[in-house]
């Protein structure tokens, strides 16, 4: 079997594993977004998000969003970056609200050969406007470690990768506990030198109070640089 026809037998085999995960579970949706990216230095660069979400098997817009970031590269290993987002977010009163979030990431990368390994550590803090009971009045606290596995094919433009996500709410006063985990697979097309096109399949678990919600979740971004 020739190189090119065993990289077309992996993307294969990773559709049809994405779609079956897809074909699973409580309810699914759509990620729609778009970022724009400028390095103002080698180590300094600047980025704006945004995206739409939907959920209810793709027939309801959960949120929609704008997110400005600012990212530090410390060197090939270490950086570390700060956001601000700005969500439109339908509440239980079937109607869209406000919400504010802001976040602080710091990231390490280990490339490995073809392989790179990396970790993300998230502390968000997210305000709500629309309050439903008491607690809804407070910020909320959540720490996140994203590990993450990347494979860059030789001569392919497409860049396979993994990666596992959990939620862990803070400053509650419980014990530690994941109230969300996040698995994903994507990959990255390179469209040309400044832009490209990324696909995830989702599979987000959500534990709340008295029950376990599942969804999957299909995510498109295209991303510019300049």
């Amino acid at each position: 079997m020739t190189m090119m026809n065993k990289k077309h037998l992996l993307l294969l085999l990773f559709v049809s594993l994405a779609g079956i995960a897809l074909a699973q579970g409580d309810d699914h949706g759509i990620w729609f977004g778009a970022s724009v990216k400028h390095d103002i230095t080698k180590k300094l660069d600047v980025e704006l998000f945004g995206s739409v979400r939907t959920f209810k098997n793709v027939t309801k817009v959960d949120q929609s969003l704008m997110e400005g970031s600012a990212g530090y590269s410390f060197n090939k290993y270490l950086s570390v970056a700060g956001s601000y987002r700005f969500i439109y977010s339908l509440e239980d009163d079937d109607q869209f609200h406000y919400r504010h979030r802001v976040s602080l990431d710091v990231k390490g990368n280990l490339p490995a050969g073809r392989f790179s390994f990396s970790a993300r550590a998230r502390f968000q803090r997210t305000e709500l406007t629309y309050i439903e009971e008491f607690g809804d009045a407070t910020a909320k606290y959540y720490g996140r470690l994203r590990f993450k596995a990347a494979w860059d094919i030789p001569s392919f433009p497409l860049t396979p990768y993994v990666y596992y996500e959990p939620f862990v709410p803070m400053f509650t006063g419980a014990q530690f506990e994941i109230d969300r985990n996040r698995f994903a697979a994507g990959a990255t097309l390179k469209i040309s030198a400044k832009s490209s096109v990324e696909t995830e399949f989702i599979f987000q678990r959500d534990f709340n109070k008295k029950s376990i919600s599942d969804i999957q979740i299909l995510s498109i971004n295209y991303s510019l640089k300049f």
